[in-house]
């Protein structure tokens, strides 16, 4: 990757943490929705929101909705293990709900990220 290619560090003002905010929480807001909460007209919104995009201090993405795909629950996990950490991680990456498992190097070993289609109990097969 050369010099050009890398991103550069952000440069964010009040007005682009607001904007940014205001995406996170509806990325599709139009600019005319937008303009309010940054206290700047449509266009001005628009130029704003172009910048960083352009600049890559954010991504526009889309997503599909868990819960569409029976998915409706889900959980992050933090835990500490011990010493059998690969031991336990592959016995939790057996059970199926798991979608995201990591091994951690601070505080907590694993990271456990599960979907679940409803909130009961489950029988896993980790002992």
């Amino acid at each position: 990757m050369s010099t050009a290619d890398q991103p550069r560090a952000a440069s964010l003002d009040e007005i682009d943490r607001t904007l940014i905010r205001e995406l996170i929480a509806d990325g599709r807001a139009t600019y005319a929705k937008l303009a309010p909460a940054a206290g700047l007209s449509p266009a001005a919104v628009r130029t704003r929101v172009q910048r960083l995009l352009d600049q890559r201090l954010i991504v526009v993405t889309g997503r599909v909705d868990p819960a569409l795909h029976g998915l409706g629950v889900f959980a992050f996990a933090f835990l500490e293990v011990g010493d059998d950490v690969d031991q336990v991680a592959a016995r939790i990456a057996e059970i199926a709900d798991v979608v995201f498992l990591a091994v951690g190097s601070g505080r907590f070993d694993l990271l456990v990220e599960l979907r679940c289609p409803e909130n009961s109990p489950h029988s896993y097969p980790v002992r």
